[in-house]
């Protein structure tokens, strides 16, 4: 029989004497660390020994042994509390931040921006009240210089902020570069430990340590592969991974300057990755808090702050240059070189201009000149209640202010211009005898050509057409205001490009004298027949004098030397080559623009368009591409027809019918008045205006009288181009306009405009209508414009407007302009669109150029009431992230936290284990000693 070895029981014990000596180790591994943040606690795992077999007793168990020492972490915890730690550092991060701003705003104080802003406008108000007091206009400056520094101080102290918050990237940068070496590192010494079996349990402590640290910087994904390596990455890039880690760079990010209005900036710098140089789409923590305050909030700042100080700084110098210097008979927008009050375009070149600062009497505080006129000052002032700033709240329906008190008369609103008196206006002086060479000089820019000006005499005109005798000899003068000798064929209808079979007379032309003689051919375009045409001048004696070219699709020929004065072209009575018999005479150069008398208004009018190699395209003469003196002229496509005769006697239809075409149309629109005899020219234009009326031309073509000749005219500015032709009874031919100094069919009417005291001129009468889709987002913009007249009140005028642009293809089909009072108000029909109506300052529809929706004193009251309600809210998130943190922290550490009271009770059941273990020893040690003693 088997008998059971008394050495098993010696065995036996010591494996008990070993595991619970062991136990006791990782107990007071336990107690060591319990304050150890990153512990997580351990324990170690008794089981038994493998027994041995007995035939006759069975299984003897051999002991205990631990199979492996316990980690307690709770992994989900774990990334729990790493996401709401994650969201912690980025509300605690802004909150910081939020308050270095709310300090260097220094509101509510009194050497804040608001109080500069306030004491802006108190200074304008003074002047209003006493615009002759050269003191209070020095007042008026230096509150705006400090309105300046108080705009300039707080925009740069915030670029210094984005500037600190570029540098302390670097910082962050090394931060998270260090944390991913160091988790590599781990990653292999941990992947050692588990290759050999055993339980790397301090290093995956110090790993998971790493990793809380790195979800306080940015957020962060990762997990664990097969082999225990923890994989980690940022905004979908490999930060850590079995191959190595990667790191960030911070380099400087052209693409986005310290200020944000100014690209020639210092660059912010960004951060990419190392590896391959892409950009680092980082977000969360202090990183993603740091990044979002510097690009965001912080831009967003100083973008406000631009927007309010150009809004104010536009606002103000358009005020000012509607009006008068002290005892000044010329508008400040008169002044050349331009005199803005403010200089610059953006808040940090923001100034004042040095004319004025050291001449404070140029201040525009007057609408009219007069010294105790502080209109324009007074509008400035109003600006502290004005709305220029921001974007128009969408709305269905527009109101303007009550229509000026200015432009009533005893029959109604007078907006004619016809009784502006240009004498005592303001708009032109007429004595130049003691003018400045400044305040001679006219300049104009047609186009796209370069701005010429031209000097007015020193003299004392007497009156208008004297004035406009010496300007017209000036631009004669300067050959980059004259067209040099051309001519462009006279009958585009007979123009025949299939010449195979014409005649020698029929493809001849005589050019100054010389005959030119196209190939007998059928050419495909006008542009073929000039290369053969001017391939025959090249054999000519007019090689280098005169050439052929295409003027918009029609045969032209044009003098290209400085020697050959005029220039005459003639054909056979076939006019196949579009010149007849009579032939076309340039004999001199002509004006491209000319000055007459409108009324009593100086205005000037396109004459040619062709100047050297560069045509002058219609649509370039319109709004502000034609300058004068300072004043924008408003231009409108002006059709005049040579002189008449009255009474005049329209007896047949032919007589009564002219053919309208409109932006150079395939086909003309014919409309005729009533036959009979007109005995005058008034009497001849509203004949003309009732039968337009109720044309389809009706809103796009109204009659008048330019000096007794009959005239037509287009209000609507997407009208680049009018020509008229009829029978010649009217003043029209059959050629177009037969105005004599008229080369070609388009003729604009330019007026120019300024403050008047007696009459209403052509920009108060115009307003620029703007619909939104607000589903779409398009914006369509037109401008509407009422004719010259007298008007009993304001629905008259709502009418007016309606009758004209109300109808379908109209910039008022489905708006209705109605009235509130004496206020035009405009009103869609469509749910979907909003509609905005600006006008002029000094507009006589009730409606001014601006129509934001902040002051510019409360767009940055609201500014700063958002940035501290910013600031509020993310101190008030940390404070519950915090809770949510601390929750999580309680949480974790019921988990992997160590409990002193829980150890010493472990460490009493181990001691009491391992005694008990010693002592069975030492019975086994007696009783084999009695064995081997007693028996040997």
């Amino acid at each position: 029989m088997s008998t059971i070895s008394s050495f098993l029981g010696l065995q036996i014990a010591q494996s008990a004497l070993a595991s619970n000596q062991l136990a006791m180790d990782v107990t007071g591994h336990n107690v060591a660390n319990a304050n150890t943040a990153s512990y997580s606690r351990q324990s170690p795992v008794f089981v038994q020994n493998t027994p041995l077999s007995y035939p006759t007793s069975g299984e003897v168990g051999t002991g205990v042994n631990i199979s492996t020492i316990k980690r307690y972490r709770d992994s989900f915890i774990d990334a729990q509390l790493r996401n709401a730690s994650s969201l912690q550092s980025y509300y605690d991060t802004s909150s910081t931040l939020l308050q270095q701003v709310q300090t260097a705003l220094a509101e509510p104080s009194n050497i804040g921006l608001q109080t500069s802003l306030q004491n802006f406008f108190s200074a304008f108000q003074s002047l209003a009240n006493n615009p002759s007091d050269l003191s209070t206009r020095q007042l008026v400056i230096s509150d705006s210089q400090n309105l300046i520094f108080s705009y300039q101080s707080l925009y740069n102290g915030l670029i210094d902020l984005r500037n600190q918050l570029s540098s302390s990237l670097s910082t962050l940068a090394t931060n998270v570069n260090t944390i991913a070496q160091n988790i590599y590192t781990l990653n292999k010494q941990i992947a050692v430990v588990n290759a050999s079996g055993q339980q790397p349990n301090d290093l995956l402590d110090q790993r998971d340590n790493l990793v809380d640290q790195l979800a306080k910087l940015v957020n962060v994904s990762y997990t664990t592969d097969q082999s225990g390596n923890l994989l980690v990455s940022i905004g979908g890039h490999s930060l850590v991974s079995t191959a190595g880690y990667d790191s960030l760079t911070v380099i400087p990010d052209t693409s986005n300057p310290s200020d944000p209005n100014d690209p020639t900036s210092q660059p912010m710098s960004k951060l990419v990755w190392s590896s391959d140089g892409m950009n680092a789409n980082v977000s969360g923590g202090q990183i993603g808090a740091t990044l979002d305050m510097r690009d965001i909030n912080l831009v967003n700042y100083l973008n406000q702050l631009n927007s309010q100080a150009t809004s104010l700084m536009s606002a103000v110098n358009y005020l000012n240059s509607q009006g008068y210097p002290l005892n000044s008979t010329y508008l400040v927008s008169d002044i050349s070189p331009t005199l803005n009050f403010f200089t610059g375009n953006s808040i940090t070149t923001m100034g004042i201009d040095s004319r004025i600062i050291n001449n404070p009497a140029l201040i525009g505080a007057s609408s009219t000149g007069g010294s105790g006129d502080g209109e324009i000052a007074q509008a400035i002032a109003n600006l502290q209640n004005e709305p220029i700033y921001g974007f128009p709240v969408n709305q269905t329906s527009v109101s303007g202010s009550v229509l000026p008190v200015q432009y009533l008369s005893s029959t109604g609103y007078n907006l004619s211009s016809a009784n502006i008196d240009v004498g005592s206006s303001g708009i032109y002086n007429l004595d130049f005898s003691n003018a400045t060479t400044a305040q001679r000089t006219l300049t104009i820019q047609l186009g796209g050509l370069p701005s010429q000006s031209i000097i007015i005499d020193q003299n004392n005109f007497g009156s208008l057409a004297n004035l406009i005798s010496d300007i017209n000899s000036k631009i004669m003068a300067n050959s980059a205001l004259t067209s040099p000798p051309h001519a462009i064929e006279d009958s585009p209808s007979t123009l025949n490009l299939a010449l195979g079979s014409a005649t020698q007379a029929q493809r001849t032309l005589t050019v100054n004298g010389v005959n030119i003689t196209a190939d007998a051919a059928n050419y495909n375009s006008v542009n073929d027949l000039i290369n053969d045409i001017n391939t025959q001048i090249a054999a000519s004696s007019l090689s280098g004098h005169v050439q052929a070219y295409n003027d918009g699709g029609l045969l032209g020929f044009k003098v290209i030397d400085s020697s050959t004065s005029s220039l005459s072209v003639s054909g056979d009575t076939s006019g196949l080559l579009g010149f007849s018999s009579v032939g076309v005479q340039n004999a001199n150069s002509t004006p491209l623009i000319q000055a007459y008398q409108d009324g009593n208004l100086l205005a000037f009018k396109l004459v040619d368009n062709y100047q050297g190699s560069t045509p002058i395209q219609d649509a370039n003469f319109k709004g502000s591409s034609f300058i004068a003196s300072g004043l924008q002229a408003l231009a409108f496509p002006t059709a005049i027809g040579s002189a008449l005769t009255f009474p005049l006697n329209i007896a047949t239809t032919s007589n009564a019918t002219l053919n309208f075409t409109l932006n150079n149309a395939s086909s003309p629109t014919t409309i005729s008045i009533p036959t009979g005899t007109y005995t005058n020219i008034n009497s001849l234009v509203s004949a003309w205006n009732t039968a337009l009326g109720s044309s389809s031309l009706k809103g796009q073509v109204y009659a008048e009288s330019i000096n007794g000749n009959l005239a037509f005219y287009t209000p609507n500015l997407g009208i680049s181009s009018l020509t008229v032709t009829g029978d010649g009874t009217q003043g029209f031919d059959s050629t177009g306009i037969t105005n004599s100094a008229q080369a070609d069919s388009n003729l604009y009417n330019f007026a120019m405009y300024g403050a008047t005291a007696n009459g209403v001129d052509p920009r108060s009468r115009t307003l620029t209508v703007m619909l939104t889709n607000n589903l779409t987002g398009q914006v369509t913009t037109s401008n509407i414009y009422l004719p010259s007249g007298n008007y009993s009140n304001a629905s008259a005028i709502a009418s007016k407007l309606n009758s004209i642009y109300g109808s379908s293809g109209m910039p008022l089909y489905g708006i209705t302009v109605g009235t509130d009072g004496e206020s035009l108000t405009f009103v869609t029909s469509n749910p979907n669109q909003s509609i905005r109506v600006l006008g002029e300052y000094s507009s006589a529809l009730g409606f001014k150029n601006y129509d934001g929706s902040f002051t510019v004193a409360n767009a940055y009251i609201s500014m700063t009431s958002n940035i501290g309600t910013q600031g509020q809210q993310a101190t008030t998130n940390y404070t519950n992230q915090s809770n949510v943190v601390t929750l999580l922290q309680n949480q974790q550490q019921s988990v992997q936290g160590v409990s002193m009271d829980e150890e010493m009770t472990n460490l009493i059941q181990y001691q009491t284990a391992y005694s008990a273990s010693a002592r069975v020893i030492n019975a086994i040690n007696s009783m084999l000693d009695k064995l081997i003693n007693s028996t040997g």
